[in-house]
């Protein structure tokens, strides 16, 4: 949640980064920024992630004004982009957006971003974030990994 008001950064320059109270999809506060060009946007603090490990990303955003094609990327343990990016593009509404990425290299440079892709004035906000390593367990499915 982003009731605490710490652990995001800027990814580019936006000109707001902060806690509000103006939209959050639980809780009383989300993660506002504020853009106006390609990168703006927020990070997250470095964490640690271990090669061939397989980890889910999640999070709520809501788009409120500007260019409808946010983008959210996990990098790897070495600060590499995992896969491709997410796009972000429904507007005036909260939306998940959940994502698995295998990590290929251990490190503790490990971050998740969401920016904006292209130019205009961008007003976004998300909330209830988390990355989470997917346990063997969590793939086994109801017959506990057995085929047949």
């Amino acid at each position: 949640d982003m009731e605490l008001d710490s652990s995001w950064y800027n990814s580019g320059s936006p000109t707001t980064n902060e806690r509000s109270s103006t939209q959050a999809h639980a809780g009383t506060y989300s993660r506002k920024y504020v853009g106006n060009s390609t990168g703006d946007g927020l990070r997250t603090s470095y964490f640690s992630l271990t090669a061939g490990a397989t980890y889910t990303v999640s999070l709520w955003y809501y788009l409120e004004t500007g260019s409808p094609n946010q983008l959210i990327r996990m990098q790897d343990g070495d600060g590499n982009n995992l896969g491709t990016y997410i796009s972000a593009s429904t507007k005036d509404a909260w939306t998940e957006v959940t994502f698995e990425r295998t990590a290929t290299a251990t490190g503790s440079s490990s971050e998740v971003k969401i920016y904006q892709n292209g130019g205009g004035d961008t007003t976004c906000y998300i909330d209830d974030w988390s990355v989470k390593e997917t346990q063997v367990e969590d793939l086994k499915g109801s017959n506990n990994g057995t085929l047949a």
